[in-house]
């Protein structure tokens, strides 16, 4: 199954069990989840780097080394731009940190909360649905086939075509392949041709 870690969901069904395509799924969505806040808390990490060179530049600013007695003459002109510079510096690092904090940590963390991911669980949950009853169904139709003839195979099929839409078999190698059923039929409101 390493070789399918990077795979697209879809290609996998062909070399995979349904119980394992669901499970597949699962655990790449919870894996998904993990990520997110893994990332989520370094740039947290991140943001609280900034805000204390925020911080420190500040601090910098309002230390004026030279005081109000001292006469800087001509350097008094470049000084003051070193010290904007220094305050500019502190501000776009603040604009940084709190941008990260927005734009990035906050639609990470709460991404789980997102309609479309929580479409994705309820997708995930219903094809694990769909492969036990469709495991089971395989069960049947293989018990019906051992107990006679290719009438009762062809019911047990129907089951399993009922039941998933679709059926394994496996081949003269002992791959499986996925079948899909020749007659149209109407699947969640889509019509095929």
């Amino acid at each position: 199954m390493e070789d399918m870690a990077r795979a697209e969901y879809p290609a996998m069904l062909a070399a995979l069990q349904p119980g394992q395509a669901a499970h597949t799924l699962s655990e790449r969505l919870k894996r998904m989840s993990r990520i997110n806040i893994e990332v989520a808390d370094w740039l947290q990490e991140r943001r609280r780097v900034e805000e204390q060179y925020v911080q420190g530049l500040r601090k910098l600013t309002a230390f004026k080394v030279p005081n109000a007695q001292s006469e800087l003459g001509v350097f008094q002109a470049p000084w003051n731009r070193i010290i904007d510079t220094v305050e500019s510096i502190a501000h776009s690092h603040h604009q940084l940190a709190d941008r990260i904090e927005k734009d990035i940590e906050h639609p990470l963390r709460n991404f789980h909360i997102r309609k479309d991911f929580q479409n994705m669980n309820t997708m995930s949950n219903n094809l694990a649905t769909m492969a036990k009853d469709l495991e089971e169904a395989q069960e049947r139709s293989d018990k019906l086939s051992k107990k006679g003839g290719r009438a009762n195979t062809q019911k047990g099929r129907r089951r399993l075509v009922q039941a998933g839409g679709c059926y394994w078999t496996v081949g003269v190698t002992g791959a499986l392949h996925l079948r899909v059923p020749s007659s149209p039929r109407r699947i969640a409101g889509q019509q095929s041709a």
